[in-house]
């Protein structure tokens, strides 16, 4: 007999499985890095599902989000939350707030990939603000997509066309389109039937293969166009460098930069607010680190100074490097409106004759009623006409407590009427608009009222559900047999009501009544 050698056998180890397919992410530390809800659509698009069965199934599940589960129970189908409660929230997944790193977190854990961090403004998080970052429609260039198409390439969304910066395509220079050409719709930035390169709405695709030239129309003079290019250009450069930059204390470059920037400046910090368009005091809690800039003032800064962004983050520019002019740009004048706060009054003895002449209204007017009428801020008014104000608000306050005081009266009066007749089905909605008021206000005003009429109509309903009940006894012994529609139609009340609050008698009337017909209809045959 042969003696064969022992074998060792050992259970190998498999790596981990991911629950959704782990497909690569396009474009990481290149200018055009795919974003978010683009990923999204390509993992739905690889498992041959919507995005919202997809979300409904997977994703929802798996986030501890009370509105999703709100929707959950309202819904029949799982599908139906994505449309019903984070379609128009979905953009922010782009983002650098709160939403972005949880639904990165929910991917990651479903992909096992570590790297979907970079789809995100996240690295972001803390150095720019999040106010007008995104934009809240979807937005693309068609010549992009159909150069992928035409040469075999991936077809995906990059990051760069959701930021609300962006409006020119970097590669092409052409502005990026933002309503199908097919059916002139705007698109949500995530869709429940969403897909790269085509209409969430139509499904139609979006590249058409034309090279068109840079359109000025939309544009006010070349400057607009000039910086919007520059823009798309310096965007680009800082999504590439995005996984280098995260090493650097970005928050402390930007207040690097910022304070270079007005030592080199004689005029100091109010000239530099006025030439780039800010109010100073933002511009002053930027340098104390009080408050967070935006991406597009923080490109305006730098296309202003002809610095690049990437330096101006790291705090690596010199005084003697800016370009710093001594003359305000041209459309300073156009816009100080908005950027500075005025107090002057186009033509002060009219409106303080008009003030004169609100004080002696029938019935009084509200200041901010006539601040609104005079085209004019109630603070503004406040300040010049401090005394006439006082006696317009003084003179308001005594008219509405007057009113109260009239209608808690005529709540009175319609209480006691209604106190003495138990017929009486008025409701509170119905008593709140012969008053001229709402619900919530009759409330505040007259608890004790409000109360009595809901234990009033509590009583009413009470008693028509026993003298319901009363009648479908009684039917139990009629002939034929009635239908419970019938009697539903015969008391005025709807057929659903009896059911939800005499099942049990509806159910023994029901059968009576397919006893019976069962009964006729064989005799019939016989």
């Amino acid at each position: 007999m042969f003696a064969f050698p022992k074998f060792i056998i050992r259970q190998p180890v498999l790596p981990p499985h991911s629950r959704l397919y782990c497909i690569e992410p396009m474009g990481i530390g290149t200018p055009l890095v795919e974003s978010l809800t683009g990923y999204l659509s390509r993992v739905a698009g690889a498992h041959q599902l919507s995005v919202s069965l997809l979300f409904g199934h997977e994703l929802a599940p798996h986030a501890d989000k009370e509105y999703l589960r709100r929707a959950a129970l309202r819904s029949k189908y799982p599908c139906r939350i994505f449309a019903g409660a984070f379609r128009s929230l979905a953009g922010a997944m782009n983002g650098l707030g709160t939403c972005a790193s949880e639904w990165v977190q929910i991917l990651q854990t479903l992909t096992l990939r570590e790297d979907l961090t970079y789809l995100t403004m996240l690295p972001y998080r803390g150095i720019l603000s999040h106010a007008q970052l995104l934009r809240k429609t979807r937005a693309w260039c068609s010549v992009c997509y159909q150069d992928w198409r035409s040469k075999g390439k991936i077809v995906y969304e990059p990051l760069i066309w959701s930021l609300k910066a962006t409006t020119m395509c970097p590669h092409h220079q052409r502005p990026l389109s933002l309503t199908c050409k097919h059916c002139r719709e705007q698109l949500y930035p995530l869709a429940s039937r969403s897909r790269p390169g085509y209409c969430s709405i139509c499904l139609r695709w979006f590249g058409d293969g034309e090279t068109t030239e840079l359109n000025e129309e939309g544009a006010e003079n070349a400057g607009n166009i000039d910086m919007h290019i520059w823009s798309s250009q310096a965007l680009s450069e800082l999504l590439a460098a995005t996984p280098t930059l995260v090493r650097f204390p970005l928050r402390r470059g930007i207040i690097k930069s910022l304070n270079t920037l007005i030592g080199g400046c004689k005029e100091g910090l109010p000239f530099l607010a006025r030439k780039f368009q800010i109010h100073k005091t933002t511009l002053w809690q930027w340098v104390k680190g009080k408050s967070i800039p935006s991406l597009g003032l923080l490109l305006k800064i730098c296309f202003r100074i002809n610095a690049n962004i990437l330096e101006f983050l790291r705090g690596d520019i010199a005084a003697s490097q800016l370009h710093l002019e001594t003359e305000l740009p041209a459309d300073i004048d156009s816009i100080s409106s908005t950027v500075t706060r005025t107090r002057k009054l186009p033509n002060k003895p009219e409106i303080q004759r008009a003030l004169l002449t609100a004080i002696k209204e029938i019935p009084p007017t509200s200041l901010e009623g006539i601040a609104r009428r005079l085209r004019q801020a109630s603070n503004t008014l406040r300040y010049k006409f401090p005394k006439l104000c006082k006696a317009i608000v003084k003179r308001y306050a005594s008219y509405r407590a007057n009113l109260l005081i009239t209608g808690e009266e005529r709540i009175g009066k319609m209480f006691k009427g209604l106190i003495g007749s138990v017929s009486a089905s008025a409701s509170l909605t119905a008593i709140a608009k012969q008053l001229n008021c709402d619900v919530k206000t009759l409330k505040k005003h007259a608890p004790k009222f409000c109360h009595a009429v809901a234990k009033q109509q509590a009583d009413v309903r009470k008693q028509r559900l026993e003298n319901l009940r009363e009648i479908l006894v009684a039917a139990l012994s009629e002939f034929p047999p009635p239908s419970i529609l019938k009697i539903a139609e015969r008391h005025g009340c709807s057929k659903s009501s009896l059911y939800a609050h005499f099942a049990d008698l509806c159910h023994v009337l029901a059968r009576r009544r397919s006893q019976y017909r069962g009964t006729k209809i064989l005799r019939a045959a016989i």
